[in-house]
């Protein structure tokens, strides 16, 4: 189930858990060789752990998909030639798109019987923006998912289909002994 809170949408599981995804800029460049880079960002993951304490799930994933490059949003009938000839030449070139997702889960005590906590949800609220306020002090594009950008992203997680305008759940093959992906 995933419900709208402030513009945040917050998927809750069976098990009573509840996650908050946010969408951010990877500041690592693309077969950078840059250790401090690496380092600064190592921190901010920390500071991000100790930020939200004991009880949570931090997963980072980096989301890499093959798309086609299309030069008409980038151009306008204003531009020179030399604009048009720019985009013009990247048109239909293969490249490789990179996302990256932060996904903090409170977990909720295991037991016989599940009942919300407004104050245990509320601390999270407050975890969750601080986190996305640590990542915005270290000059990291970032941003909440809301509820359809949450469905959406759990669909193609599953589907593991990035890359289509509507992910379908077409690319599984399950039999008796074997699920197959792709």
């Amino acid at each position: 189930t995933v419900q709208e809170s402030d513009g945040v949408g917050v998927s809750y599981t069976k098990t009573g858990d509840f996650t908050a995804i946010i969408k951010m800029e990877n500041p690592i460049d693309k077969f950078s060789a840059d250790t401090r880079k690496y380092y600064d960002f190592t921190k901010l993951m920390s500071d991000v752990s100790y930020t939200v304490g004991d009880g949570f799930i931090i997963q980072k994933q980096d989301v890499l998909v093959r798309k086609v490059f299309n030069s008409s949003p980038y151009s306008s009938p204003k531009d020179s030639f030399y604009q048009k000839a720019y985009f013009r030449s990247f048109n239909n070139r293969k490249y490789m798109s990179a996302e990256t997702y932060l996904c903090i889960t409170q977990e909720n005590k295991k037991s016989a019987l599940f009942s919300y906590d407004s104050k245990k949800f509320q601390d999270f609220f407050i975890k969750v923006h601080k986190v996305l306020d640590l990542l915005k002090d270290g000059n990291i594009e970032a941003e909440f998912l809301n509820k359809d950008q949450v469905n959406k992203y759990i669909d193609r997680y599953f589907s593991q289909d990035f890359s289509s305008a509507n992910g379908a759940m077409t690319n599984l093959n399950v039999k008796d002994e074997v699920i197959g992906m792709g």
